[in-house]
């Protein structure tokens, strides 16, 4: 009988969420992936959005990942990138990610650099590398929720189209 009223219990919450997002944060700095995972999650949860967030904590370990879950159906809608981490870079992974994008064999993803450069040309050529969007570290919650709200209002057209 408790397990059925728990069962009961989950479903109402999961059916007061709007929608979900799957998201991956990639950084080597385990205090960036804790920070930035609480914020997004405060976030969803001001805009009843379910939020599913996994973590890696470099480049390599990122492309398997997000790869590997999309064969098991498993799509990310928004990948959080670090540029400086062992193994592979961040801009190596997000220029693979886009181009198996390009090819059909990945679903519209937004991927986002994280990083503490401030010289223009070193953003502009990280998004040549395929990012999205470049979100400067150390980030506010401010910073982080503003650009949530963006990128929902943009994921909301990616929906529809």
């Amino acid at each position: 009988m408790n397990e059925i009223a728990e069962s009961r219990d989950l479903l109402n919450l999961v059916n007061e969420f709007k929608c979900s997002l799957k998201i991956m944060i990639c950084d080597d700095d385990s205090s960036v992936r804790i920070s930035l995972k609480r914020i997004i999650n405060k976030c969803g949860e001001e805009k009843r959005i379910f939020v599913d967030i996994e973590e890696t904590i470099n480049g390599l370990e990122c492309l398997f990942k997000v790869y590997n879950d999309y064969l098991m159906g498993n799509k990310y809608d928004l990948v959080f990138l670090d540029e400086n981490m062992p193994f592979m870079k961040g801009s190596i992974c997000s220029n693979i990610l886009k181009n198996m994008y390009f090819e059909g064999q990945m679903n519209k993803i937004k991927l986002i650099s994280i990083s503490s450069f401030e010289d223009q040309e070193i953003q502009k050529f990280l998004k040549q590398q395929g990012f999205d969007d470049f979100l400067q570290k150390p980030h506010s919650r401010e910073t982080i929720s503003k650009f949530f709200q963006n990128f929902l209002s943009q994921w909301n057209d990616w929906l529809i189209n």
